[in-house]
């Protein structure tokens, strides 16, 4: 779902918590993202407050976002329960173009 986002180019499945300079090489990687919110606050408590994206700072290509109206939560589960929420219209939409392509 995220890679149908427009602004996404690739998704790397299983990443490494913490982001390496032979990861961003090979990968080819531009920029790094991330969008924060209180959920991270579990995770910095499993690895001791180490920061994952040193490297990508250190490399000048890491954005931080910081959401804070709750309207434009962008979440993998949230954008799944949009999905979710208007699954008739997508079928229609589906049905509407496999009957147009036959």
């Amino acid at each position: 779902m995220t890679l149908a986002c427009k602004h996404v180019d690739d998704i790397v499945i299983g990443a490494p918590y913490i982001l390496t300079k032979d990861l961003i090489s090979s990968l080819n990687i531009s920029t790094v993202v991330h969008v924060t919110d209180t959920d991270e606050d579990v995770v910095k408590e499993e690895f001791n407050d180490i920061d994952p994206f040193t490297v990508a700072k250190e490399m000048g290509i890491f954005k931080e976002i910081e959401i804070k109206d709750p309207f434009y939560n962008i979440t993998t589960e949230s954008i799944a329960q949009r999905v979710y929420n208007n699954q008739a219209a997508f079928m229609k939409k589906f049905q509407n173009k496999a009957a147009k392509e036959k």
